[in-house]
Parts: C-alpha cells; structure tokens; sequence
C-alpha cells in the first residue's frame, strides 16, 4: 500500500462528499472547492480530503507528504461519456447535459452518436 499526502494546497476543486447524490441540470455549473486543503491518497484512490486546519498529521504514518502550497488541484476534472473516436465536436452536448437535457432531448437535436 502506498500513501501520499498533499499539503497546503491552495484550491482543491470538484471534491464532493461520497454520499451526495448524483448531479442533475444546474447542479453541474457549480464547482466546489476548499481552500488552503489537504489530499490524501492510498494506492492512487482518494481517502480523504478537507480543509488544513482539520488535517491530523497523526492519522497518517508511514506516508509520503508534499506541500503544494500556492498550486490548484483537481483530482477527478473528467467527463467520462464524452469519447474522442467520435468525429464530431460535442462542446454543444456538453453544455446541453449541463443545462438538463437527457439524453434522448440532445439526440433529438442531431447530437451524439446513439446509434
């Protein structure tokens, strides 16, 4: 098992709590961040994350740490249903997914490839 930490990192962006719900319409137009933050990794998988002043360096030996003070971070920045093999520039669809619209709605507007 192989754990690093990030330090004093100045913004850590697109962390959400596990539990919360998947993201609907004008949910994805919102990008959360914490500021001065901490992140923790365990065999590349995140295990926890926060705020500096709630970071124990006790609850984790036997790591590897780096500040990255004055750096962004963005740990999971992807659209996994957006793929390159389609010939076509799909910056509309994103949008359009972003607004709302399912799936159906921006094939019936010509968009994407869901034949």
């Amino acid at each position: 098992m192989t754990k690093h930490i990030y330090t004093d990192i100045k913004e850590l962006l697109q962390v959400r709590n596990p539990s919360s719900n998947p993201l609907i319409g004008p949910e994805f137009k919102e990008v959360p961040r914490i500021k001065n933050a901490f992140l923790v990794l365990e065999d590349h998988c995140v295990v926890d994350f926060g705020s500096m002043d709630m970071f124990d360096a006790s609850f984790h030996k036997d790591a590897t740490v780096e500040s990255l003070e004055g750096r962004f971070v963005l740990p999971a920045f992807c659209d996994s249903h957006t793929h390159s093999v389609f010939a076509k520039a799909r910056e509309g669809e994103f949008v359009d997914k972003i607004n709302g619209l399912s799936y159906q709605e921006i094939a019936s507007k010509g968009g994407g490839d869901f034949e």
